[in-house]
This record gives structure tokens, sequence and C-alpha cells, in this order.
């Protein structure tokens, strides 16, 4: 399978041929179209029983993460993160400055696959 993307001129960056790339996507995979996918490629267990499973990580990650574990699972890995500058090591957090965002990466299962992609 290609990816597909597009390339756009970074213009905050030094060198002036600096590019970036913009994963094109094929739509939204919600839920039911998850369930629907594990289904049909062998699951052992009913479309009803996976959509309660799948419910019931959704809920159970952002608990664990906001009781501050970081989160390591064999397809993703996923942990808390905060967005914008602190000034001085004594400045606490200000929501006015400052965000809490979920980071995502790829876990071992994914990490080493490679997708050839497409312009």
């Amino acid at each position: 399978m290609q990816l597909r993307y597009s390339l756009y001129r970074v213009t905050i960056h030094k060198d002036d041929n600096a590019y970036k790339a913009r994963i094109i996507t094929r739509g939204v995979a919600d839920m039911q179209m998850v369930v629907d996918y594990v289904v049909a490629h062998g699951a052992t267990v009913s479309k009803p029983d996976t959509l309660s499973v799948l419910e019931a990580f959704g809920a159970a990650l952002p608990e664990l993460l906001k009781m501050g574990f970081h989160v390591n699972l064999p397809f993703a890995d996923f942990q808390l993160g905060v967005r914008g500058l602190f000034i001085g090591a004594a400045d606490e957090f200000d929501p006015r400055r400052h965000q809490v965002e979920i980071k995502v990466t790829a876990g071992p299962a994914c990490a080493g696959r490679s997708a050839a992609a497409s312009t």
C-alpha cells in the first residue's frame, strides 16, 4: 500500500528549499468501521463483543493518562505532554499559555513497517 502525500514549503526554515510532507487521507475510520474490519479479518469474538471492548478501552485510556501513566501497547504508545513555554524554573502551568496534549507514537508492532510513499 502506498501513502499519498503532498509537499509544502516550510516558510520559517533557514533553508529556502525546505519542504514538509502532509499525508492525504482516504477519509475517517470511525469505531464502527474499525469493528467491522476487525471482525472481517479473523476476530474470534462477535461484533458486539468487539465494540464493547473497544468502548471500554476508549474509556480506560484517557483515565490512565490522567492518572499519570504512560500507556505502552504493541500498536501505539500514548503519553501526555505539555505545550507552551514556561518562564523560568519556578513558573507554573497556566491554561492561557499552556495546553495538555496526548502524544501518540507508533508502537513496536507498527514501527518496523514501511510503506512506500507517493506524491
